[in-house]
């Protein structure tokens, strides 16, 4: 009766990692393009891509450097 607890045990724990691979996404480089907000939801910056390369640039602050201006 134990051995057939042990084997049904190493079954299951093999078919659920077998399965966590399986719904485990990847990542791919484009997932990062877009808008996004910071931590602190003061600014947000745009994610864009150039050839291999990836870059970001400020696109909105909540708080303006230059407040005559915006």
């Amino acid at each position: 009766m134990k051995k057939l607890t042990s084997i049904t045990f190493a079954i299951f724990l093999l078919l659920s990692f077998m399965g966590m691979k399986i719904i485990a996404q990847k990542p791919k480089p484009g997932d990062i393009l877009g808008i996004w907000f910071n931590e602190e939801k003061t600014s947000k910056l745009q994610v864009y891509q150039v050839g291999t390369k990836f870059f970001a640039r400020i696109v909105w602050l909540k708080d303006p450097l230059d407040k005559t201006t915006g």
